[in-house]
């Protein structure tokens, strides 16, 4: 289900698009390893080419995070930062993408994703996420 949330915004997604993405880092689980396996990638790279689509994400400030800087300043079209030391998430994460949020709650054995589609509810997490931003400008 979090899968077909995801791939539905991308495909969804007006051309020219800016993906905001705050997380913690569920992405580095074994059961998230799909995610870096070629079919995948392809498949989700070729949807973000066609649409011209840019990332903006906020990830935890942790040691395992840290490992990862080479890889995020490797992606093309991908701005990132870390998110204050003292006020990271835990077990969530926010995906916001034209008119449609995402929100994974991603705790142990209760998995839950939400896929809303209403330009006020995206209007306002963008500029909730842009007074994050603030820190780096």
């Amino acid at each position: 289900g979090l899968k077909k949330i995801y791939l539905s915004m991308i495909r969804e997604a007006p051309e020219n698009s800016r993906m905001y993405i705050l997380r913690d880092e569920f992405i580095w689980r074994s059961e998230w390893a799909f995610v870096f396996k070629k079919e995948w990638h392809e498949r989700v790279s070729r949807l973000k080419r066609e649409k011209n689509m840019q990332t903006a994400l906020l990830v935890n400030d942790t040691p395992l995070e840290r490992t990862k800087t080479a890889f995020y300043n490797s992606r093309k079209g991908l701005e990132w930062h870390f998110l204050p030391k003292n006020q990271p998430v835990k077990n969530f994460a926010l995906y916001i993408l034209g008119d449609t949020a995402g929100i994974l709650s991603l705790e142990q054995n209760n998995l839950v994703g939400l896929k809303i589609v209403n330009v006020t509810i995206a209007e306002n997490l963008k500029t909730v996420l842009a007074t994050i931003w603030q820190k780096w400008a």
